[in-house]
């Protein structure tokens, strides 16, 4: 969890465009080696909405979390991001685009930025422990909601997902690898079922979103999924000390309705099978990316992730990141382009003790920094 919640406020400050201190949020966490927890399965911890108090809800959160499930001090897990918001951090395309796209000057791909009022913002989070933020923050940490993930199980695979996708994932998951299929199969069926749910739904979760995917060494598991209704938020940035406005990484949002969060852990239910660990940006991206790591060669992780994908909107319209592959052909209807940023899926791979990992390029490989 330490490293979960460090990534996460580091996150705030290089992908702004993607997630806040005021992001919503859903995440997965078990501790697996543990066998009482192994048998009850992960816990989903969420939290989002309309805002109910005058503090960020990514940081109410991380904070209830850490005095929770955390090893590390509180001001241990903060300092990482302070010293990357005072030292500087370099600008992705994918921000640099978001920039512009937005009409906000000076955020140049490859440029250095730093984010002085970010740091202090933290910095006087680190005068008190998470428990003792916990208790003054309760009014908002009541909003933080601890439940079950949705469960699908098939063709000797199991999927525990949170987020408003999660069912839908789940359904697309086991129509596509009930019966064993290759994965080009795979993609065709999980494709054609996100389409036939998407004829039933009026509308579909929105917004933008950042993954990240955690595995310690004692096999505790944290997929975490944090995310915007709209690129950089809704409204300006909380004041600091009176000094708030230009820090986008505290900017605050006010969605009107749901984010789109998928975080997953997949589970290969054969002996001495194979886990991951998903921090996945959308139900579509997640049950596409589950399908193809099921299908695919354990030696394929990379590939599996970075296949083509396809958005699916209401009405079963096809978004597309770039020319369909042939599995898809058959499904083609009406299509538009997909919009930047792409969903993206990044992930831990766990085989006995070895572990492997991947960030997807969609997200502009922000993971290869922690």
């Amino acid at each position: 969890m330490d490293a979960a919640a460090a990534a996460a406020l580091c996150l705030a400050l290089l992908a702004p465009h993607r997630t806040s201190i005021d992001a919503s949020g859903s995440l997965l966490y078990w501790e697996y080696r543990n066998r009482t927890a192994r048998d009850e399965g992960p816990t989903l911890i969420e939290w989002g909405g309309p805002n109910q108090g005058g503090v960020p809800r990514l940081v109410v959160a991380l904070a209830l979390l850490h005095a929770r499930y955390g090893a590390l001090p509180w001001s241990q897990v903060l300092q990482p991001a302070i010293d990357l918001a005072r030292g500087g951090y370099t600008v992705s395309r994918g921000l640099a685009a978001a920039a512009s796209d937005a009409g906000r000057a000076g955020w140049l791909a490859n440029g250095v930025r730093a984010d002085a009022v970010y740091a202090d913002y933290l910095e006087t989070l680190q005068r008190n422990t998470s428990a003792e933020l916990s208790s003054i923050w309760a009014k908002d940490a009541s909003a933080v909601r601890f439940s079950s993930p949705q469960a699908a199980v098939t063709g000797g695979w199991r999927l525990f997902a949170g987020g408003a996708g999660a069912a839908t994932a789940g359904r697309a998951l086991v129509g596509a690898i009930e019966i064993p299929v290759d994965v080009d199969e795979a993609e065709r069926r999980v494709v054609a079922a996100l389409v036939n749910e998407a004829h039933d739904k009026a509308s579909v979760a929105g917004g933008v979103a950042t993954g990240l995917a955690v595995v310690d060494p004692t096999d505790s598991y944290v997929a975490l999924v944090t995310g915007l209704s709209v690129p950089f938020g809704t409204q300006p940035p909380w004041g600091v000390d009176g000094a708030g406005e230009g820090s986008v990484a505290i900017a605050r949002d006010s969605p009107v309705a749901l984010i789109d969060l998928a975080p997953a852990i997949l589970l290969n239910e054969n002996v001495c099978g194979t886990r991951y660990v998903l921090g996945a940006e959308s139900a579509n991206a997640l049950a596409q990316a589950a399908a193809s790591l099921a299908t695919s060669a354990g030696d394929e992780l990379g590939p599996a992730i970075e296949r083509a994908r396809v958005g699916v909107l209401p009405n079963g319209v096809l978004a597309l990141e770039s020319a369909p592959p042939p599995s898809l052909q058959t499904l083609i209807g009406a299509t538009v382009n997909a919009s930047l940023p792409y969903p993206a899926v990044n992930v831990v791979q766990q085989r006995g003790d070895a572990l492997a990992s991947h960030a997807d390029s969609r997200s502009g490989g922000l993971s290869s920094r922690f």
